[in-house]
């Protein structure tokens, strides 16, 4: 059985702890409420703006310019799983073994959290950086992906958080050391534990680790992010020759009248809300194979929770030479608000139960779902089984009524 508990220091650490004797293993994680998204923020009451990049550059240097050296490197010569990853919302260093952990985790911990970097050392990190927003560059999707983001927001938004060549050369050693010294303290990151571990042991390593530093802490704050239901371009049309024509509808809705709680359980009910409506077995996914509009499944997404709780983004993508007859059967079908089955409403409920219970014998599952409910909900909670019970079909119906769908952008991408 795994055992969980979370423990809140005197500096603001959390710490979460999944445990599992039945493992050989061991893992830990840290996350950084800071990512590629946070480009406007306040530190010590002073408003500063940074370049889309800066998140990812500071993780390249914490990485390859640690007290130990490369900490990827490092850790992999003694037979450790590590990485480090800059998202929209965060930025999570982990590392995975099989011994001893308590001395890696120790490392872990100095090299994210007491670094002592450099200019020189910046400007090392900065040819790899460069070199990755190339290989993104030149991906045959980016343009498109580039497209539908500008299309979208009215506010400057990271593209895809690396930022461009002009800005990360353009980065010093004082901007990253505003970041660090603003976002990169005890009570704006969490650390998960997994495994089979000493649970004292673990709380010594992590007391040891930050009661040595001699560092000095900013106050920070996010500016909030701030954009309109409307977006910026209805429709973009451009001709890419010699590749996939596609079409992409991204969707603003409003969600400023859900709770915290409720948006958690909307997430679920437009996931099951798209499969029945749009999936290839659904009667929509059958009617655009049928009438030749496209061979392939339509690809829908949907998030509650990537801008500041302002509004939540549906997309659906599919390669189709027939714009002019996609797009409206998307809205037809949309605005029918055709919930599912009876049959399909108690499949998605057992499915949903059953990936809970596969969840909850999952140290590694349990602890990061800790860290993301803590980061976008601000709750000290591990999610338990029972917390399904909430979930209704009813409900379902109503929160899919409130919606509205008007506020859309279209790019088309042609291939001739």
């Amino acid at each position: 059985m795994i055992k969980t508990k979370y423990v809140k220091l005197d500096n603001g650490l959390v710490v979460a702890f999944a445990k599992d004797n039945k493992l050989h293993s061991f893992g830990a994680e840290i996350f950084i409420k800071y990512g590629s998204h946070h480009k406007s923020f306040y530190s010590d009451d002073n408003l500063y703006k940074c370049e889309d990049g800066i998140a990812h550059l500071l993780e390249h240097v914490l990485i390859e310019n640690s007290p130990y050296g490369n900490i990827g490197k490092y850790f992999s010569d003694n037979y450790y799983s590590y990485n480090g990853i800059t998202s929209s919302e965060y930025t999570k260093y982990y590392i995975f073994g099989y011994e001893n952990f308590y001395e890696n985790l120790k490392i872990l911990i100095d090299s994210i959290n007491n670094s002592q970097f450099t200019q020189e050392g910046i400007e090392k990190c900065k040819g790899a950086v460069i070199e990755e927003i190339g290989e993104r560059h030149n991906e045959r999707t980016f343009k498109f992906f580039k497209t539908v983001r500008e299309s979208l927001f009215n506010e400057d938004v990271a593209i895809d958080g690396l930022g461009t060549v002009e800005s990360v050369k353009d980065f010093s050693y004082d901007d990253l050391k505003l970041i660090y010294d603003t976002f990169y303290q005890p009570d704006n990151e969490i650390i998960i534990v997994y495994g089979n571990f000493d649970e004292k042991k673990v709380l010594e390593v992590i007391n040891n680790c930050f009661n040595s530093y001699n560092r000095t802490y900013k106050k920070h704050k996010i500016k909030e992010f701030v954009d309109t239901l409307d977006v910026k371009n209805k429709y973009v049309e451009y001709v890419k020759p010699n590749d996939m024509s596609v079409v992409s509808i991204n969707i603003k809705y409003d969600i400023s009248s859900f709770t915290k709680k409720e948006l958690a359980r909307l997430e679920t009910y437009l996931g099951w809300y798209l499969a029945y409506n749009f999936n290839s077995e659904s009667e929509f996914g059958t009617r655009i194979f049928k009438e030749g509009i496209s061979p392939y499944q339509v690809y829908t997404s949907n998030s509650t929770q990537p801008y500041d709780d302002a509004f939540g983004i549906l997309t659906f993508k599919v390669p189709t030479n027939e714009c002019e007859k996609f797009v409206p059967m998307v809205f037809e079908q949309l605005e029918k608000r055709e919930m599912p089955s009876k049959l399909k409403q108690e499949i998605y409920k057992k499915k949903k139960y059953i990936a809970r219970l596969i969840n909850l014998d999952s140290s590694h599952f349990l602890a990061t779902e800790f860290a993301y409910n803590y980061f976008f909900n601000n709750e000290l909670k591990f999610l338990t089984i029972e917390d399904l019970d909430d979930i209704s079909f009813k409900e379902m119906e109503e929160f899919i009524k409130r919606l509205d769908f008007t506020h859309y952008s279209v790019v088309y991408q042609k291939d001739k």
